[in-house]
């Protein structure tokens, strides 16, 4: 569980308090709203071209640097897999609490 919280910020004066990704400031329902909206492959591809570019882009690491973010980009891939991880996680430790539905 307590890798799970090193990814997972809540900071009452950052996206009003609601849990973000750490270091990126974009809010964990948003992610989720970004998958189930059911984004097509185009779209996909477009916005990780996109936001590597960023990523890499100098003016970008400055700002990062300045405010003591992490620059831990993740392109779509790769998010996906961190968040069936974080699935993973969240449903055994609610399951270990007996918070959770039983799934089998």
């Amino acid at each position: 569980m307590a890798n799970l919280l090193d990814r997972i910020t809540v900071n009452s004066e950052q996206c009003g308090g609601r849990p973000c990704i750490r270091g990126m400031r974009i809010r964990v329902i948003d992610v989720l709203d970004l998958f189930a909206a059911g984004l097509s492959a185009e779209q996909i591809a477009f916005w990780d071209e996109a936001l590597e570019k960023v990523s890499r882009d100098a003016h970008w690491k400055e700002t990062l640097d300045a405010n003591h973010w992490d620059g831990d980009y993740r392109n779509s891939r790769d998010t996906m897999r961190y968040l069936d991880g974080v699935h993973v996680e969240l449903r055994d430790v609610l399951k270990e609490l007996g918070l959770a539905k039983r799934l089998d």
